[in-house]
């Protein structure tokens, strides 16, 4: 809930509520799919290269092959 999120970055030391609060609202009221693996990298927000990555170019699907990988090994019927 919107409450929530403002409540873990309340702590921060230029916490602005009203700002806060703005941009949570803003944002939930949205629906993003998250940055490709090239953007990702430029920020610094890859979670680290395995074989896998250099196969696909995108996170999202980075994790459907984990996921469905894991389920095979764990011999787990896929409702996805």
């Amino acid at each position: 809930d919107v409450d929530g999120i403002i409540r873990i970055f309340g702590g921060s030391p230029d916490f602005d509520e009203a700002r806060t609060r703005y941009q949570v609202e803003h944002i939930s009221g949205s629906e993003y799919t998250a940055p490709g693996c090239d953007t990702m990298k430029t920020y610094g927000n890859c979670a680290g290269a395995d074989e896998l990555c250099s196969r696909i170019k995108h996170p999202l699907n980075y994790y459907r092959i984990r996921k469905n990988s894991y389920i095979a090994k764990q011999g787990v019927v896929s409702k996805a």
